[in-house]
């Protein structure tokens, strides 16, 4: 994926607009729109912005590789958030625990797309 890709992804699934992004950060929203849109690429200062923001590394922002072809990202960011889904699941009774994991594999089965995302609209895989 892009960064444009990446950002948009990651702006999606916090159910942000640019706008709300662009402000929180400091910035217009013109000027996101141009990274989310790959017209144009941050400055070094708005990737560490953006790296903040949505709490990743620059690395998995730009979606480096090191020469052996493994992936930059932070190992450690990936447990941490299933740490987090783990508590948040041991937290709750048995129902509820059944209605979690019911919604996440209807979650799983939604299809998006770069169009879907922009218009906020999906659809759900066929069996």
């Amino acid at each position: 994926m892009t960064l444009a890709e990446n950002i948009k992804m990651m702006r999606y699934s916090m159910g942000k607009t640019q706008k709300q992004v662009a402000n929180d950060i400091g910035l217009e929203q013109g000027m996101y729109a141009n990274w989310e849109t790959g017209r144009k690429m941050p400055s070094a200062e708005n990737l560490v912005k953006l790296a903040d923001y949505f709490r990743c590394s620059i690395d998995y922002l730009l979606n480096r590789e090191l020469e052996d072809g493994r992936k930059t990202y932070d190992d450690y960011q990936v447990k941490s958030k299933k740490s987090e889904i783990q508590s948040i699941y041991d937290e709750l009774d048995e129902v509820k625990q059944r209605m979690a994991i019911g919604y996440v594999k209807r979650l799983r089965d939604i299809e998006f797309d770069e169009k879907q995302i922009t218009s906020g609209s999906h659809r759900t895989k066929r069996a």
